[in-house]
């Protein structure tokens, strides 16, 4: 298992990258993208480029028409035990989607229903352990959503819509979460942990004291203060 801190400021573009390489790396050929709704993570330019099966699920039907012409969509509720799925991926990937789960061992259970034995799992989500996150987690959806209107009002212009976040099992790299994700028979192949964000930016003084704290952590890491993390997770072959 290799950990990794970084710098959040390129944590979305670095994602992506990571989910290419690991399309390049592998040869993957199908993927499935679980709480893709409005936003699915590859443009439909690169699926028919690498000529890849690309499956959205979504719990939320009114979100996956959102996504856009010539993507192949489900309605799942992934929070769920799915059974036995038709097809099975190799590579199950999810962007800010682990926030919205309340019972994450039914996900990941789920996710290696849907893989390919050696296949991968991609996961980037946002942490509880960071102010924001707490604020978001803990407040009444309402007051929480106007908060985040005032700190970053480009989001009114998203397309996507606002769901309940439960941040189970949502930390950097501690060894209380580490274990949690061992027990579900998937391997840990990277652990990601990401310092800093930019809900301060409109505010006075804020953004340079978290600038500030993000180089302190870079320099000394401390799984507990993730803003963001990313996981790649392999199953086994045997399984």
């Amino acid at each position: 298992m290799k950990i990794e801190y970084r710098d959040a400021y390129p944590a979305w573009e670095e994602f992506k990258e990571l989910v290419i390489s690991l399309v390049k790396n592998y040869q993957v050929r199908s993927i499935v993208e679980i709480g893709a709704g409005a936003n699915p993570l590859l443009p439909i330019s690169f699926v028919e480029d690498q000529q890849l099966v690309y499956q959205l699920i979504d719990f939320s039907g009114e979100e996956l028409a959102k996504a856009g012409p010539g993507y192949q969509v489900q309605v799942l509720d992934f929070q769920q035990p799915i059974g036995s799925p038709q097809q099975k991926f190799d590579l199950v990937i999810a962007q800010m989607t682990l926030e919205h789960i309340e019972r994450p061992a039914v996900f990941y259970d789920n996710v290696k229903l849907l893989l390919q034995p050696g296949g991968h799992a991609c996961l980037f989500f946002a942490t509880v352990t960071n102010l924001p996150m707490m604020l978001n987690h803990l407040l009444p959806d309402g007051i929480s959503h106007r908060l985040l209107m005032l700190v970053q009002p480009f989001r009114k212009n998203e397309k996507h819509g606002k769901f309940p976040a439960f941040y189970r099992w949502c930390y950097g790299p501690t060894r209380k979460n580490i274990s949690r994700l061992q027990s579900t028979g998937l391997d840990i192949e990277l652990y990601r942990g990401y310092f800093g964000h930019s809900y301060y930016r409109r505010l006075p003084i804020l953004p340079w004291l978290e600038k500030k704290k993000t180089q302190m952590l870079l320099r000394f890491p401390n799984p507990n203060f993730c803003t963001y993390a990313q996981l790649v997770l392999r199953l086994p072959k045997t399984a």
